[in-house]
């Protein structure tokens, strides 16, 4: 009996280590990686509890010291990481396992970077790697490395599909000058680009903007300038975006470009930007305002997009 248990251990080692085409356990796979729940652990820290999707058509056997490095373009983002003592026990066949993890940043990243998973043009490469140790339950085991790309989730679209479709009916008064009235709305939104460089908690981001605008009764359109908001995820603010560019909006279908930069808030806890990869996903947007030049100047507050996801 203890010559069998011998035997199956050193098996599975080598089903672990060795790659020829007639090892099975080549064909153990993650199909799937979700982020189900994500809790603030301190200022810099989270606790994620993480759902895995699996299919193992070798026999059953235990993963402990499971740790994983979430890559964004090939950069390390962040490192998640599980204490030895928690083990899986993985059965034969598809299935579904749960367990939480500690979640850090890595060094020097920028936190800003996971918000190029929201480009919906060109958006980045995202990728999983994994390693743990399996081995036959109380046996003998080997280290086990599997990588997961996360690419083929479109978060480009979870955006578009959240902005494009928006529509406004807007009355500025001016009890001695005039009266405008805006009717349009939102036919297209794309992130073009996120910069977010190494070692700063700032970003800028190029965003494309598509109105159809009616009734503006003015020659020249209007002047849009000097928009400031505040980011929020959900509830809360994260960062403070603004741009000092100067738009003019005519009354017709039209594509606008815009470039926003951004700063974190010095309290926000920047794992708590992971929750963008969760399946059910946090609102994001804006809430500020921006000046509005038709001659004169007006203040506007605004709230975009107001539709929830």
């Amino acid at each position: 009996m203890k010559s069998s248990r011998i035997i199956s251990t050193v098996s599975l080692a080598v089903c672990l280590l060795v790659t020829s085409c007639g090892n099975p356990f080549k064909d153990f796979k993650i199909e799937s990686f979700e982020i189900v729940q994500l809790k603030e652990n301190g200022a810099n820290a989270a606790t994620a509890f993480v759902e895995l999707g699996l299919d193992n058509p070798v026999a059953a056997f235990e993963l402990s010291g499971i740790s994983a490095i979430l890559k964004i373009d090939g950069q390390e983002y962040a490192r998640l990481t599980t204490p030895e003592s928690e083990k899986l026990i993985i059965s034969k066949g598809k299935q579904k396992q749960h367990f939480s993890t500690d979640v850090h940043l890595c060094e020097g990243v920028n936190p800003f970077l996971i918000l190029s998973v929201l480009q919906t043009i060109n958006g980045p490469s995202l990728k999983l790697d994994i390693e743990a140790r399996a081995a036959v339950r109380g046996g003998a085991g080997a280290r086990l490395k599997i990588s997961k790309d996360l690419s083929d989730k479109d978060f480009g679209a979870y955006v578009k599909k959240y902005v494009s479709g928006m529509t406004f009916n807007k009355v500025l008064k001016d009890l001695k000058i005039t009266k405008l009235q805006l009717q349009g709305g939102v036919t297209d939104f794309d992130v073009v680009s996120v910069t977010a460089p190494e070692g700063t908690r700032s970003f800028e981001s190029e965003l494309r903007l598509g109105l159809d605008i009616k009734d503006v009764p003015l020659k020249d359109g209007l002047i849009v300038s000097d928009i400031c908001a505040d980011l929020n995820m959900d509830s809360e603010t994260f960062a403070v975006i603004s741009s000092r560019e100067r738009q003019s909006i005519e009354a017709a279908d039209k594509i606008y470009a815009i470039v926003i930069s951004g700063d974190m808030k010095d309290d926000f806890n920047p794992c708590m930007l992971l929750s963008l990869l969760k399946e059910d996903k946090p609102r994001i947007f804006l809430t500020g305002s921006l000046l509005v030049d038709l001659g004169f100047k007006i203040k506007l507050p605004f709230t975009f997009p107001k539709a929830s996801m």
